[in-house]
């Protein structure tokens, strides 16, 4: 069975100052309060940055890491060469985003501007069946923000 699980930045008023909460995520009655999270290994609820709040799509990487929404990955996805007539494996760098309007998510490529993106974006709708060996989390967008430039 799958339980949904949140990931989160702890707020800078904590004794866990800025170190990431993974577990049950509360939401605020009526848009004020804080947002917390429930870590899954101690029990504790903590006050978190709403803004850092990512839902885990319930898929790993070939680490056996858990991808979450806001993560930074390297992954590869099957393209066909049409000059020579063959299939390969082309790898990309994305950021992992939920689609709200269809609750699910992608890869979205990182593109560089300067150039037109010819990576394809991955969908994660089906936990069960994604190629995990061809995707790894190489950061997130809130610890590592340069990985978001230019590729």
């Amino acid at each position: 069975m799958y339980f949904t699980k949140f990931r989160g930045i702890v707020k800078e008023d904590s004794v866990e100052n800025g170190s990431w909460v993974c577990g049950n995520l509360k939401l605020p009655l009526l848009d004020c309060g804080d947002y917390t999270i429930q870590d899954f290994s101690s029990g504790l609820w903590y006050v978190v940055n709403p803004k850092t709040i990512g839902q885990s799509t319930g898929i790993k990487d070939i680490n056996n890491k858990t991808i979450f929404a806001g993560d930074i990955v390297n992954y590869k996805y099957e393209k066909y060469d049409e000059r020579n007539d063959v299939p390969y494996l082309a790898s990309h760098v994305g950021k992992v985003e939920l689609v709200g309007c269809l609750c699910s998510f992608r890869i979205k490529p990182i593109c560089n501007v300067l150039e037109t993106c010819r990576a394809n974006s991955l969908s994660l709708t089906e936990p069960d069946k994604a190629d995990n060996e061809y995707i790894e989390i190489i950061g997130n967008i809130h610890n590592n923000p340069e990985l978001l430039d230019e590729q």
